[in-house]
């Protein structure tokens, strides 16, 4: 009975082992296709998206409604990141969340 509980637990660890190294593989992959340029710019996307996200709560703290990021811009308070990253598209669609 206890031979069986040993192979038991020693089963399922082994499996958990073999789930858990699955899905770190799979999510470096997902970060960049595991390679580091493309985890660096991934990183940098992320940092750009929260910069603007920070920007217009700013805006709406301050004038009570959203504006686009065309008018973000004209305004002077967020300006396009420049870097490796500047050819990415930064438009958004004409409509709301």
């Amino acid at each position: 009975m206890r031979l069986g509980l040993v192979v038991g637990v020693g089963v399922a660890v082994a499996l958990g082992l073999w789930m858990y190294s699955t899905q770190m593989e799979n999510l470096g992959n997902a970060a960049g296709a595991g390679a580091p340029a493309g985890i660096v710019d991934t990183v940098g996307v992320k940092t750009d998206l929260l910069g603007i996200g920070g920007a217009m709560k700013q805006q709406v703290a301050l004038e009570g409604k959203y504006f686009s990021l065309e008018e973000m811009r004209a305004r002077g308070t967020r300006s396009r990141p420049g870097g490796a990253r500047s050819n990415l598209p930064r438009t958004s669609p004409n409509r709301h969340f």
